[in-house]
C-alpha cells in the first residue's frame, strides 16, 4: 500500500497462486515488463487507486491458468508515458475470467485515426484492450472521469465508441452523468476505447412559442448559446441569463409549458446547460399587491423577484422546476357555533384570520368588513391575533344564513370570503313558572385549595435540561354552594305569621333549588341558557379553559320547576358521577347576570362532590379576579 514501484528490470507487481489481494494507492511506472502481472489462480485481486505508466509490457496482463479468477479494479489510471495526468484514463472493472487458457491485457494508447463525424474526443482519453488467448468476454468495465475533467464538453453527449481493423463503431455503453461514468457489460475487447463527445447539433423544437423567442436558425453553434428566450404571448416569458447553453435538439414544445400564472421546466429532459438562472416573467395575474412564488406548491426560498408592474410578475431563479404564483395574504373565517347551530336573537362572535402567507402572522392593522345577509354589517376588531366581531343581536329568522369577510392592508392581497351558520328556531314564548325566596343558615365558607408542591432541580452554567411539569391552578371563575334544605308548604297572611294551614315537607318530596345574581323574583319565564349565554353575561372569553362555553356544553337537563317542564337545558356535571347536575337557565333572550338562573333537582342524600351526602350540590359563575365577589340568592319550588 502507498508504495512507488517504478525501474524494476522485470514487472512491477507480479502475482501467481496468491489470493485475496488488495493492492492500494500504489504508483507503478518505468518498469521493464508490466505493471501488474495476475496470473493463474490469484483470485480475489483488489487493485485501488493505482497510478500507471511508462512500463515496457502493457499496463495490466491477466490470465487464468487454473481456477476462475475474480479480479476488482477500482479507479486504475493509466496515464501517459510522462506521469503526469495529462491524456490519461481511469478505469474500473470487475471480471471473473472463467475460461481457462483466456488473457486480456490493458494499457493506455493514443489515436492516429480519423474520428467519426460530428464525434470529438473527450481529453484524449483512449484505452487498448486486448484478448491475447481464450475468448471469454469482460463481465463489467466503466470508464470514469471527474466533473473537473468535463469542464468545457458537454459529457450529456459523451459515447464510448471502440476502434479496430473495422474502423470506428459505437457500443453500448450506458451513460451516467451524475457518477460520471460509461460502463460496458459483456464486452468483447481487440479494440481501442475512447470516450467521444456527439456534436451533431439540430434545430429544438419551439413552434408552440411567439413573440420574442429566439430564432434558433440563426444561431451558429446550437450548442454554444447565449441569452436564449421563449415566450407565449398572454401566458410568459423566459430567458436564460448565462453562455454556453446546448439547445441542439431540445424538445421546448414538450418540456417547457406555460399556463395561466406558471410555468413548467422539465430540466431533466433537457442538456443539463439548461437547468441554469433564468429571468422568468408571467404575464395577466390577477394580484393587486405582489405575488408569492411557489415551486413545486412550497413558498420558493431562492426566488428573487424583480418587479410586478401591470400585473406581469419579474423574478430570478437558480435552476428550473415548476413555478406558480400565489396571493400573498391568505383569509380563512369561522363563528363561535363552527359546525353546530344557534338559536334565533342569540349573540354570535366571528372570526377572521387575515394572515401573511409566507410566516402564518396575523396581518396587523388591516380593515376586515363582515356583511350579513339580513343587511347587516361591520368592522371586525384586530385582537393582535385575529379579527373578531360580536353580531350581539343574532339572527331573527330561522334557517341557514350567510356572512362574508373582506381583509384589506396596503401591500397585501385584498381577500374576501364567505361562510354559513345555521340558525335554529327558539321558543320565544318560554316557560312560566314561580320561584320562592329561601333563607340561609350555617353558611360557612371552606378552605381555599393552594397548589403548594413546588418542584425543583439544581443545574449550572451550561447545562441544558428538560423537564416535564404538572400543576393544578384554582378557577378564579365559578363557586359552588352544597348543602341540605328544610321548609313547609304553607296557607298564610301577608306576614307569615299565622297559618291557616301547614303541610309537611321533606327532601324526599323533592323539588327544585335555584341560586341567581337576581335579588328579588316570584313568577316568571324561563328559558334554556347556553354556556355562551354565561360567557356574554359575564364577560368570559369563550376559549378559556374554564369558560362558559367549555363547563356547560352538555345538553340534555330537564327539570320540573313546580308543574313546568322545561327540557333540554345545558348543564355541568359536578362532582361525583352520577351526582348533582347544575343546569343554567334564563329570563331573557339576550342575558345579563340577573337575568341568569343556576338550579338542580332537590335530592334527599344526593352525594356531594366529596363523597358526603345532602340535598343540594349547585356550580355557579362569579366575576374573574382576585378579592372580587358575587352576591348569590337563593330560591326554591317545593313539591
Amino acid at each position: 500500500m502507498n508504495n512507488e514501484i517504478c525501474g524494476n528490470k522485470n514487472h512491477g507487481i507480479y502475482l501467481e497462486y496468491s489470493t485475496s489481494n488488495v493492492l492500494t494507492n500504489n504508483t507503478i511506472c518505468n518498469n521493464s515488463g508490466y505493471a501488474f502481472y495476475i496470473d493463474q489462480q490469484s483470485s480475489g485481486t483488489n487493485i485501488t487507486n493505482a497510478h500507471v505508466y511508462n512500463n515496457t509490457g502493457n499496463a495490466v496482463h491477466l490470465y487464468n491458468g487454473g481456477l476462475p479468477m475474480t479480479v476488482y479494479f477500482n479507479n486504475l489510471t493509466l496515464d501517459n508515458p510522462h506521469g503526469n495526468f495529462q491524456n490519461y484514463t481511469s478505469i474500473s472493472m470487475q471480471e471473473t475470467i472463467a475460461q481457462l487458457g483466456t488473457a486480456y491485457e490493458f494499457n493506455w494508447t493514443t489515436n492516429s485515426s480519423s474520428l467519426p463525424p460530428e464525434r470529438i474526443s473527450f481529453a484524449q482519453k483512449y484505452v487498448i484492450v486486448t484478448r491475447t488467448s481464450g475468448n471469454d468476454n469482460i463481465d463489467t468495465l466503466v470508464f470514469n472521469w471527474n466533473q473537473n475533467e468535463s469542464t468545457g464538453y458537454n459529457k450529456d453527449s459523451f459515447e464510448l465508441w471502440k476502434h479496430n481493423s473495422s474502423g470506428w463503431s459505437i457500443t453500448n455503453a450506458m451513460l451516467n452523468t451524475t457518477a460520471d461514468t460509461l460502463t460496458i457489460m459483456n464486452m468483447s475487447p481487440d479494440s481501442t476505447y475512447g470516450i467521444l463527445q456527439n456534436n451533431t447539433t439540430s434545430l429544438p423544437n419551439a413552434s408552440s412559442f411567439n413573440g420574442v423567442t429566439t430564432n434558433f436558425s440563426q444561431i451558429p453553434d446550437l450548442r454554444n448559446a447565449t441569452n436564449i428566450v421563449l415566450e407565449t404571448i398572454g401566458f410568459g416569458k423566459l430567458r436564460w441569463l448565462g453562455s454556453g447553453l446546448s439547445v441542439s435538439g431540445a424538445d421546448f414544445d414538450h418540456y417547457v409549458l406555460f399556463g395561466s400564472g406558471w410555468v413548467s421546466v422539465d430540466a431533466a429532459y433537457l442538456d443539463s446547460t439548461l437547468n441554469s438562472s433564468a429571468n422568468i416573467s408571467l404575464y395577466g395575474l390577477p394580484y393587486t399587491a405582489v405575488p408569492v412564488i411557489y415551486a413545486n406548491n412550497a413558498i420558493c426560498s431562492d426566488c428573487t423577484v424583480d418587479s410586478y408592474i401591470g400585473n406581469s410578475l419579474s423574478f430570478h431563479v437558480n435552476h428550473f422546476t415548476n413555478y406558480s404564483t400565489g396571493s400573498n395574504s391568505n383569509l380563512t373565517i369561522y363563528d363561535q357555533y363552527e359546525n353546530s347551530s344557534v338559536p334565533e336573537v342569540t349573540s354570535i362572535s366571528f372570526y377572521a384570520n387575515y394572515t401573511n402567507i409566507t410566516n402564518g402572522a396575523n396581518i396587523a392593522g388591516a380593515t376586515c368588513l363582515v356583511d350579513f345577509d339580513d343587511g347587516t354589517n361591520g368592522t371586525m376588531v384586530d385582537t393582535g391575533s385575529q379579527y373578531n366581531y360580536t353580531k350581539v343581536s343574532g339572527f331573527s329568522a330561522a334557517g341557514t344564513h350567510y356572512w362574508n369577510v373582506t381583509c384589506n392592508k396596503t401591500g397585501y392581497e385584498i381577500l374576501s370570503t364567505t361562510d354559513d351558520i345555521i340558525v335554529t328556531s327558539l321558543n320565544i314564548t318560554g316557560n312560566g313558572t314561580s320561584l320562592y325566596q329561601a333563607n340561609i343558615t350555617n353558611y360557612i365558607n371552606l378552605q381555599r385549595f393552594v397548589y403548594n408542591s413546588s418542584g425543583n432541580e439544581t443545574t449550572e452554567g451550561g447545562n441544558i435540561s428538560g423537564a416535564n411539569i404538572y400543576t393544578e391552578q384554582l378557577t378564579d371563575r365559578w363557586a359552588a354552594f352544597f348543602g341540605n334544605i328544610t321548609g313547609s308548604i304553607i296557607l298564610t297572611d301577608k306576614n307569615g305569621a299565622n297559618n291557616v294551614y301547614e303541610w309537611g315537607w321533606t327532601p324526599t318530596t323533592g323539588g327544585a333549588v335555584c341560586t341567581s345574581t337576581n335579588s328579588s323574583v316570584t313568577d316568571l319565564t324561563l328559558y334554556p341558557a347556553s354556556g355562551d349565554d354565561i360567557d356574554t353575561a359575564w364577560g368570559f372569553a369563550p376559549l378559556e379553559s374554564d369558560s362558559g362555553r367549555n363547563t356547560f356544553y352538555q345538553t340534555g337537563c330537564d327539570l320540573t320547576i313546580g308543574t313546568t317542564m322545561i327540557n333540554n337545558v345545558s348543564y355541568a356535571d359536578t362532582g361525583q358521577p352520577g351526582g348533582f347536575i347544575t343546569c343554567s337557565l334564563k329570563t331573557q333572550i339576550n342575558v345579563t347576570k340577573p337575568d341568569m338562573f343556576f338550579c338542580t333537582d332537590i335530592t334527599q342524600n344526593g352525594t356531594f362532590w366529596n363523597g358526603q351526602t345532602g340535598d343540594f350540590e349547585l356550580m355557579v359563575p362569579t366575576t374573574f379576579g382576585n378579592n372580587v365577589y358575587e352576591t348569590y340568592y337563593f330560591y326554591v319550588n317545593l313539591n
